[in-house]
């Protein structure tokens, strides 16, 4: 799910630069993170992929379902601090 979470936040960025969409980093994981869980919540998805990816720095992964809960855990801490 961290693959998908990083997808659509990565669409969402594509979003911001080709229509200039002000959003914040923040505000792009919070959407991107409730898109992933309507689309989790909603359908079977799984991942395709057996090998590592990159995430939105290039930078290699392995994924697991403890790095899939920090990067929710990490998206809902930006949330509530974006709404202090």
């Amino acid at each position: 799910m961290k693959r998908l979470l990083i997808d659509v936040s990565a669409g969402i960025r594509v979003l911001q630069s080709r229509d200039g969409v002000a959003l914040s980093e923040g505000q792009i994981l919070e959407r991107a993170r409730n898109i992933v869980m309507g689309l989790v919540g909603n359908y079977r998805i799984e991942s395709l992929d057996t090998e590592p990816c990159a995430n939105s720095n290039g930078l290699g992964f392995e994924s697991s379902e403890s790095e899939e809960a920090n990067a929710f855990a990490n998206a809902d801490r930006q949330s509530a601090r974006a709404a202090v």
